[in-house]
């Protein structure tokens, strides 16, 4: 079963395999690995206990709008002045500065230094994160674009590993499965 998430360029396709146990992105449906235009997003600094209104994104749903992410939000802009990358229980987000300075240089899947809860963004620095709420996993890569007391602004793009790396590649199966 091919599931789409998203519109445009932005759609993201997976195929789900029972015995696979999720959802694994589709390589074919990659652009032809051309640098992909980013998205911009400004966070403001949270300041209350309400709704997260512009202090926070979804990576998932490509919005700041409470209409639209319903709460399911994976960066957070905190009154602590960090950047939060596991808002609510259940999360297992997780992100890591990278060396890049620009992401089209992003293509390879970092192996340490990754942190489960937080970072202080700097400007221009470059970061992969991981996107795993328990049902749904991908990978994003950002950049800082401004860092201010006030508010951050990023820009960012799907992950996709190289041709030859990890992302997109459905593994063989270990034998005949029922699908559902």
């Amino acid at each position: 079963m091919r599931i789409m998430i998203g519109t445009g360029w932005k759609s993201i396709a997976l195929l789900l395999c029972g015995a696979a146990g999720g959802l694994v992105p589709l390589a074919s449906d990659a652009p032809n690995h051309r640098e992909e235009e980013a998205t911009r997003v400004t966070l403001t600094r949270r300041t209350d206990d309400g709704p997260y209104k512009t202090s926070a994104y979804s990576f998932r749903y490509t919005s700041q709008d409470l209409a639209v992410h319903r709460n399911a939000v994976d960066l957070v802009f905190n009154t602590c002045g960090l950047l939060h990358v596991s808002a609510h229980g259940g999360q297992q987000n997780r992100v890591v500065r990278v060396q890049e300075k620009k992401l089209a240089d992003v293509d390879a899947m970092p192996q340490e230094g990754w942190l489960k809860s937080c970072f202080r963004p700097e400007k221009d620095a470059v970061y992969v994160m991981e996107v795993d709420d328990g049902s749904t996993r991908f990978r994003v890569k950002f950049r800082v674009l401004e860092a201010k007391t006030d508010k951050v602004t990023i820009e960012w793009t799907p992950f996709r590993a190289a041709p030859a790396g990890e992302n997109g590649i459905l593994g063989v199966c270990g034998g005949e499965h029922d699908c559902s």
